[in-house]
């Protein structure tokens, strides 16, 4: 084959092949929606939000009984 050949090949492949999709598609082959078992199967995560704990400066540092804070005198 020559490459002009080749060339007018490739574009008769590439329009069949588009042919081929078209008609799938308008067919319902490839946008059909899903089945029962197949729309179970589907797990999607959603935000989660977990709980701040509090730090030491909202808790133990104003805190003056406690034994942690040791003051310098």
């Amino acid at each position: 084959m020559t490459m002009q050949e080749v060339l007018v090949y490739q574009r008769e492949v590439k329009k069949l092949r588009g042919e081929q999709n078209r008609l799938r598609i308008i067919s319902g082959g490839v946008c059909s929606g899903l089945t029962n078992s197949e729309y179970n199967k589907v797990i999607i995560r959603q935000k989660s939000v977990f709980r701040k704990g509090k730090g030491f400066a909202s808790t133990r540092l104003w805190s003056y009984n406690s034994n942690q804070i040791k003051l310098n005198k």
